[in-house]
């Protein structure tokens, strides 16, 4: 009589046998168009997504101008709404880092999370910065703006001619950062629909991977860093 060992040798033997024998599975057939997927993306959610935050951020820009020219508290709370319509409507196209946006560097530039406070107010007390440069990539953008608008005392802050200064050329970087995207989107719709190869360079795989960072900074920095 045969053992436990043995008949499970022997259904293991048969099984590899059977298993090597096996002819290989075809290559799954694609069942989807990636054009379509690409020419949705671009016409309904890329292309406006990034003209609805020029234009937020350049409502942005007007609310500030108008606190810049009388800065009283009755003013701020706009800048302030503003500020958060804005930024939320960055966090809709922050994902899409590619193509004109990575062209500017603008998830980097308008959104480098936590922002560091003591480069800005050296900037500010100094008068003299370069907000193009990788020293100020976290003194710039939404989160320098969220110290500078909503810190305690901002008001008081804000009455200081430097420290307005300051955000002004905060939030107009921002603005041509944005209308660059919106502009380079014109030609490279074209190129997005269409590059739908397999390569890492591709538009297509730029699009998965730039995602996938997204996922993993909102893990990292939304979640980690507080924590």
């Amino acid at each position: 009589m045969l053992n436990t060992k043995t008949i499970i040798g022997l259904g293991l033997a048969l099984f590899l046998f059977s298993t090597s024998c096996k002819e290989k599975d075809p290559e799954p057939e694609a069942t989807f168009e990636k054009k379509d997927i690409t020419a949705n993306l671009a016409d309904n959610w890329i292309i406006p997504s990034y003209q609805q935050l020029d234009t937020k951020v350049a409502d942005l820009q007007s609310k500030w101008a108008l606190f810049e020219a009388n800065p009283v508290e009755a003013t701020l709370p706009d800048v302030q709404s503003s500020w958060k319509n804005a930024y939320l409507s960055f966090q809709q196209v922050k994902m899409f880092d590619f193509g004109p946006a990575m062209t500017v560097g603008l998830a980097g530039s308008l959104g480098s999370f936590p922002t560091d406070t003591a480069t800005i107010e050296t900037n500010i007390s100094n008068g003299s910065y370069n907000l193009a440069t990788a020293a100020n990539i976290t003194a710039i953008g939404f989160p320098a703006l969220d110290y500078l608008l909503f810190r305690p005392g901002a008001l008081t802050a804000l009455q200081a001619a430097n420290c307005r200064t300051y955000v002004s050329e905060v939030i107009t970087k921002m603005k041509g950062e944005t209308a660059f995207v919106v502009s380079g989107w014109t030609n490279y719709r074209s190129t997005f629909i269409d590059g739908t190869e397999t390569s890492s360079t591709s538009p297509f795989s730029l699009l998965i991977n730039a995602y996938c960072r997204d996922f993993e900074l909102a893990k990292h920095t939304k979640v980690g860093i507080p924590l």
